[in-house]
């Protein structure tokens, strides 16, 4: 789960009266604004690699935070080290040829900050990676929360190989990238007179990628064979489009130390509590970076020092299923009114339809009914290269 966006999570009392519930917002110490917030590691596989820092927020209060102008480095063991690259706010890259992951060796991260605040992790040997043997996925029905009916999708599931060592402690990221279509194509834009369109299909088609939120772990320590069989991934239904043409998950499959594992393992239990966050305590979760001046502040976030091995899968439209992905897309009958106010949005592109007077453009009620690079669908143009048809 990428934390480049960390909110300080509190856990309130339940006021409970006879008639009513008070909403409660307790005075917030100041330890857990503006803490150093940390995403992002090392593995064997070939660089570049990213480090994301920002700075919690409020729970009121969540904007993206990015800290920028920080020295960052990634250091081995031996000495080696390199100084990452800032290459958007908040974001640092190591070069595609810079520094590289072995596993067996030991590393480290060191931040300073533009205030002059130095932060750093203990050095941590990189663990051996498990290859992925299998992705799979299989049509399941789930109950619709609100309809009824059921939902329909496809669950994913993993397999490893055997590993070669006996008590494994795995985090999986999933990054899925699919193809899909507008609404309707365009026949016309109006930039303050109505032209043809053309080619009408130049942004009908799309392509996006969405990093997957949710964490998925598993520990081989109570297995007589140290192999995973069958563990569940992402669930993906046919209420959006995502499965509508064609759709890729890339698995990242990272071999932890143990203290990095129950870090992930403690965000994901605070993560699956949130439903019932009014009957929990709270309980502060550090990870592996530290002020070197004062290890007692609180920092966010770990540096991940893993093993790691990676497979891209490409499914095609499942069929035989229903589709209820949201249709808002709704035609209507051209007036100039409209076309004018909304000046700011030129050029609009328009639908053709057929009205009383023959076929001509008609409104519609969503520019991404009819682009698909639109805000609110935000896909590209551009076939990722490794795209498979």
């Amino acid at each position: 789960m990428p934390l480049s966006k960390i909110h300080v999570i509190f856990i309130l009392p339940v006021l409970i009266a006879t008639s009513c519930i008070e909403e409660y917002w307790p005075k917030i110490d100041s330890q857990y604004v503006d803490a150093l917030v940390i995403d992002g590691g090392i593995s064997n596989l070939p660089g570049p690699y990213e480090i994301k820092l920002s700075l919690s927020s409020e729970i009121y209060y969540n904007p993206v935070r990015p800290l920028r102008n920080c020295t960052v480095i990634i250091e081995e063991e031996s000495g080696t080290s390199e100084e990452l690259v800032e290459i958007g706010e908040g974001v640092y890259r190591t070069s595609a040829d810079g520094i590289q992951g072995v596993c067996g060796k030991s590393y480290r991260i060191k931040i300073r900050t533009p205030d002059g605040k130095q932060y750093m992790s203990d050095f941590e040997e990189m663990p051996l990676p498990t290859p992925i043997d299998t992705i799979y996925y299989e049509l399941e029905y789930q109950p619709h929360p609100f309809f009824d009916r059921n939902i329909t999708g496809y669950r994913f599931f993993i397999d490893t190989q055997v590993s070669e060592i006996d008590t494994n402690y795995y985090l999986w990221n999933l990054e899925c990238t699919y193809k899909f279509n507008a609404n309707y194509r365009i026949k016309y834009y109006f930039d303050g007179q109505m032209h043809p369109f053309s080619p009408s299909d130049s942004l009908y088609t799309c392509f996006k990628t969405n990093n997957i939120k949710e964490i998925f772990l598993y520990n081989t320590a109570n297995l007589e064979v140290p192999v995973v069989r069958r563990h569940p991934l992402n669930y993906v239904t046919t209420e959006t489009k995502e499965l509508s043409i064609k759709y890729s998950l890339l698995v990242k499959q990272f071999s932890l130390t143990k203290s990095t594992y129950e870090y992930w393992n403690k965000i994901k239990d605070l993560n699956d509590d949130q439903g019932e966050i009014y009957f929990k305590q709270p309980f502060q979760i550090k990870g592996n970076v530290y002020n070197s001046e004062n290890k007692d502040e609180l920092v966010l976030g770990n540096f991940r020092v893993a093993g790691s091995s990676e497979k891209r899968i490409f499914i095609d439209r499942p069929t035989g299923v229903d589709w209820y992905y949201p249709d808002s897309c709704n035609f209507y009958p051209i007036e100039k009114d409209i076309l004018y106010i909304n000046h700011s949005r030129w050029p609009l592109y328009l639908p053709g339809s057929y009205g009383e007077y023959g076929y001509g453009p008609a409104w519609v009620d969503y520019q991404w009914c009819v682009n698909c690079t639109a805000k609110g669908l935000d896909g590209y143009l551009e076939e990722p290269e490794f795209w498979e048809e």
